[in-house]
């Protein structure tokens, strides 16, 4: 953008330069092939210039465009970063219920282990009572 405000403003300062030069040559006196060719490249320069504004109204108009792509993209960024941090809370949430059930499972089978011996020493008991008294 600031090339394209240079070339623009150098194309204004040669049209006016050559505004001058024909504001010159027509005080001077009828130098009329002088102010033709001075005519013509004024017209020249400002067909240049106007060109150029084209070029730099086209190219600010594009410029605007991938800005608001950017801000599109840097949004949709800005949600998948959301996202990912929502999805890594709700995998520290599962790997947290997932050790609560392991730990359960671990004392389940403890206490299972317990009531089998609790058990084993029950049936030996009765035996050797059942012994005792048959």
């Amino acid at each position: 953008a600031s090339m394209i405000r240079e070339r623009l403003r150098a194309g204004e300062d040669k049209v006016r330069d050559a505004d001058a030069a024909l504001r010159r040559l027509e005080a001077d006196g009828p130098l009329d092939a002088q102010l033709a060719d001075t005519r013509r490249e004024l017209v020249e320069l400002r067909t240049q210039l106007n060109a150029e504004r084209a070029r730099r109204t086209v190219s600010m108009g594009r410029s605007e465009e991938l800005m608001d792509q950017l801000r599109g993209v840097r949004d949709e960024c800005a949600d998948e970063m959301r996202a990912r941090k929502e999805m890594e809370a709700d995998v520290t949430a599962w790997a947290a219920a997932v050790h609560g059930r392991e730990t359960q499972i671990v004392e389940l089978r403890s206490a299972l282990e317990e009531v089998r011996v609790t058990r084993e020493e029950e049936r030996v008991r009765a035996a050797e009572l059942h012994r005792e008294f048959a």
